[in-house]
């Protein structure tokens, strides 16, 4: 009976954002090979499951928050509003939260949020390890503030882009500048590249909010990646450790390495570290497992350990570089026969490893931002900070950029 209820109540969900004009709508980067219509329903279903199911759950509270963002849900809409407003008020504690923090209300209004998105850079800048890397957070004080600082010089116009981040029309508008300075608040050595990833992408995200993060950062955290590859061209969890190269922290390190060195203004398309990697990646891309995590010897070596995030991961780097190819596989396409074939009769997607480190919430989300692409591509104009936050159209490629490899 509760299954039945629980099934009914998707349904309904489904049905009330269909009539309230809500739905994926035509999925972006059309393919030849792909159908929109089973692509759209199935980003459909996995958004009523998250509104039924996801928004309840405190845990991935930003995660989910970013997916529904991306996947169209309104600003307005009655489940997402209160859970922006919450991630909004909480105070920066741990590099995933903070991260995510910075990335979602970028998505959702970086004008409004601007302060907020700067205090989150400000946080992961101080608490970046002494090796580059980030680590969890225990060394984030509690009640402890940071405080960015305001340009004293006028920032002028900068495209932003207000409706979710993939509104269409973007919106001129003069914004603050606000400008980091680096104070190191741990003594932490070491990190992980899981979290070094994210913290990356939380940088970005205030990059892209017109928040100047200091070149050091940056840089310190290219510097440990390139030493941190492996022989075979990969990338473990942490250097502090054996470990063989391995699906999902490739990706990560990849996507980290690129957005480093993009604003470093480094070339990402001739790097020989960043095409190694790539090589790492197409050599062992697939989407039934996570490649290799098995290898490590841990947890009785299962082959989908942080399978959907490793999904996501491959989507991430695909975007940053704006890839279609990684070497002979069409990552988009390959990705979305996987998920539609394993989704759920009510919109989830599980993770299948046998040890429930994803849970369906996690795992739903991370399939909905591979669905919809939503990492920006990494695209750098003259404007401010450089970066430019109005989408180009899928099919454009700036002349001045060298050949995709």
């Amino acid at each position: 009976m509760n299954k039945l209820i629980r099934r009914h109540g998707l349904i309904i969900t489904l049905l009330v954002l269909m009539a309230l004009g809500w739905s994926s709508r035509m999925f972006l980067y059309p393919n030849d090979n792909l159908d929109p219509k089973k692509v759209n329903e199935a980003i459909d279903k996995g958004v009523a499951f998250l509104l039924a199911r996801g928004t309840k759950n405190q845990r991935d509270i930003e995660l989910v928050s970013y997916a529904l963002i991306h996947a169209g849900v309104p600003k307005d809409h009655p489940k997402l509003k209160p859970l922006i407003k919450k991630i909004a008020a909480q105070r920066c504690a741990e590099t995933y939260h903070v991260a995510l923090t910075a990335m979602v209300l970028e998505s959702y209004d970086r004008v409004k949020y601007q302060p907020k998105i700067a205090e989150c850079a400000q946080a992961l800048v101080n608490y970046q390890c002494l090796n580059g890397q980030w680590a969890y957070s225990s060394r984030f004080r509690s009640g402890e503030t940071p405080h960015p600082e305001l340009s004293k010089e006028p920032a002028g116009p900068i495209e932003i882009i207000t409706e979710g981040g993939i509104t269409k029309t973007p919106l001129t508008v003069a914004v603050k500048t606000f400008i980091l300075k680096r104070v190191r608040k741990t003594r932490e050595r070491t990190g992980d590249n899981s979290n070094t990833q994210f913290a990356l992408l939380g940088l970005r995200a205030a990059a892209r909010s017109n928040v100047i993060i200091p070149e050091e950062t940056w840089k310190e955290a290219a510097e440990f990646l390139v030493k941190a590859q492996l022989d075979d061209g990969g990338w473990n969890y942490t250097a502090e450790t054996a470990d063989p190269s391995y699906g999902s922290m490739t990706c990560a390190s990849l996507c980290g390495l690129v957005l480093a060195k993009g604003y470093l203004k480094e070339d990402i398309n001739n790097d020989p570290t960043i095409e190694k990697g790539l090589a790492w990646l197409a050599k062992n891309l697939r989407f039934d497992v996570n490649p290799h995590v098995d290898k490590m010897g841990l947890f009785g070596n299962q082959p989908k350990f942080w399978h959907y995030y490793y999904i996501y991961g491959v989507e991430r780097v695909g975007a940053v570089l704006d890839r279609e190819q990684i070497g002979d596989h069409n990552w988009y396409e390959e990705g979305v026969e996987f998920l539609i074939e394993h989704q759920g009769k009510d919109g989830r997607w599980t993770e299948d490893a046998g040890n429930n480190f994803g849970s369906d919430i996690t795992t739903t989300a991370f399939a909905l931002l591979f669905l919809k692409r939503a990492t920006p591509r990494l695209r750098f104009t003259p404007i401010l900070t450089g970066e430019s936050t109005k989408p180009a159209p899928p099919e454009a490629t700036p002349p001045e950029e060298p050949p995709k490899k």
